[in-house]
């Protein structure tokens, strides 16, 4: 109770392994409880179940337009690469192929996109272009038409092994 007699603190200890759901449900639960004891809202919830509550929504809410973004950023550096239409097309296929397999995954195994798994389609966008760009690089330098496929594997099999492992791992 503050000294003028106008606030009050009030804390709430909850369990911290909350999910979405269970943390949508205590906040309205809590919500519901000082509706009752006032008659306009004039509290203020802070902390863990207020900010969770409200970043996830934003990220989901800006969920596409930032994918959206990174695939047209990524297009637009990949035909800066390789000053071509078709050569920038593997790669972003690549990505896309990536992207849609990563994101059926999640939806198939029903987990939601939360702060972290926003996260992973940028990740994936930008590490599997790398990746791309080796291999048609590496290719591209090969000697002679019979040696390309085998100098490319020599040359970039262990770097985009170790970045798409690490990657997954993280």
């Amino acid at each position: 109770l503050s000294s003028d007699g106008h606030s009050i603190a009030i804390q709430a200890i909850h369990a911290h392994d909350l999910d979405e759901d269970q943390t949508s449900k205590l906040l309205l639960q809590i919500e519901a409880r000082l509706a009752g004891f006032f008659q306009e809202p004039s509290y203020r919830l802070v902390g863990r179940l207020p900010a969770q509550t409200a970043f996830t929504a934003l990220i989901k809410q800006d969920f596409l337009l930032t994918l959206a973004i990174g695939l047209t950023i990524c297009l637009v550096v990949l035909r800066w690469l390789f000053n071509s239409w078709k050569h920038a097309g593997l790669p972003f296929l690549v990505s896309i192929v990536t992207l849609i397999h990563t994101l059926g995954a999640m939806s198939y195994a029903q987990i939601p996109i939360s702060v972290v798994g926003a996260l992973i389609p940028p990740i994936l966008l930008f590490v599997s272009c790398s990746d791309c760009i080796h291999l048609m690089n590496a290719y591209a330098r090969a000697s002679s038409e019979r040696d390309r496929l085998i100098h490319t594997f020599k040359e970039v099999f262990h770097p985009t092994l170790l970045t798409s492992v690490t990657t997954a791992i993280g």
